[in-house]
């Protein structure tokens, strides 16, 4: 079963993908690193809104 955050970084990966942007394009554009971009995605990422 996935968690929250899991499905959550399933989202988040579907969207930056079709939108053709590398983990360290989106991360930039977040004002983030492509580590936290790569752990956000796997649902390893406590996030804030």
């Amino acid at each position: 079963m996935s968690t929250t955050n899991e499905k959550i970084g399933d989202f988040i990966a579907q969207i930056r993908q079709e939108r053709g942007l590398t983990q360290a394009e989106f991360a930039t554009r977040l004002g983030t690193s492509q580590s936290a971009v790569n752990r956000i995605e796997k649902g390893k990422q406590n996030l804030s809104l």
